[in-house]
């Protein structure tokens, strides 16, 4: 019987330090795993920061291309009004020029009549230009609207893989 007794204990001693060795190995992995999760949060943490000042730099850049594209709008419409306001004097001086009879001052007349018909000229162009500003502000918007997209989509698909 002592030899049974002594195998029981033997059996009952491996159980028991079976069972410490468990019980410490399952309080290693779960520090390890407190740890991983801290360092996780910690990452997380430090990238959203990260991202939130991307955002609010791109945000304020947002803002200041918008600042930009209303100055520069409202620069045509004061550019458009300057425009028009040549336009009406040119035909006036040119207006008068045609109700003027004809004496000595033929030559300056001609010069005169060059003059308006280069200023009136002048003023289509400028016009011509604001229209082209605005048309070329639009569609670099878009182009700039089209190709931050990609970009998002090229990195979710990193992130699948």
């Amino acid at each position: 019987m002592n030899a049974w007794m002594k195998v029981a204990a033997c059996a009952v001693a491996g159980l028991l330090i079976f069972g410490s060795g468990y019980k410490f190995a399952a309080a290693l992995y779960e520090a390890d795993i407190a740890d991983l999760q801290a360092q996780h949060a910690l990452a997380m943490k430090e990238k959203t920061d990260e991202y939130r000042a991307k955002e609010q730099s791109q945000a304020k850049q947002l803002a200041d291309a918008w600042d930009t594209l209303e100055r520069a709008r409202a620069e045509s419409v004061s550019l458009r009004d300057d425009v028009d306001r040549v336009r009406v004097e040119a035909d006036r001086y040119r207006a008068k020029l045609s109700r003027a009879g004809s004496d000595s001052c033929s030559a300056i007349r001609e010069r005169l009549a060059s003059c308006t018909e280069l200023l009136s000229e002048g003023a289509g162009l400028s016009a011509e230009g604001a229209r082209l500003v605005e048309r070329v502000a639009a569609r670099k918007d878009a182009v700039v609207k089209i190709h931050g997209e990609p970009q998002k989509e090229l990195s979710g698909e990193n992130r699948r893989r």
